[in-house]
């Protein structure tokens, strides 16, 4: 588990990660992705972009926070909840 010295898929400005920022990701070794991939897919994982060959991160991160199995706690607030007089919660 690490970054590639030449894998520039782990730079913040990279909208794409290859498997070794996806098994990064994960906490895990990138032999593990590739033994798991298939099926990870099949639990609705994101597949490769056939153009570039890699994964979004926005995808795995989606993906991820879709699996999470316990909220956030009650009343935490990560932004205001009004801006300008507009209910935020009812849009």
């Amino acid at each position: 588990m690490g970054k590639p010295a030449s894998d520039r898929t782990f730079d913040a400005v990279a909208a794409y990660g290859s498997e070794h920022w996806i098994a990064a990701r994960f906490g895990r070794s990138h032999d593990w992705l590739k033994r798991e991939r298939q099926r990870l897919e099949a639990e609705g994982f994101p597949p490769r972009d056939p153009l570039t060959g890699f994964t979004l991160k926005a995808d795995v991160d989606a993906w991820l926070a879709k699996r999470r199995r316990v909220a956030d706690p009650a009343g935490r607030q990560d932004f205001p909840d009004r801006i300008g007089g507009v209910n935020l919660a009812k849009l």
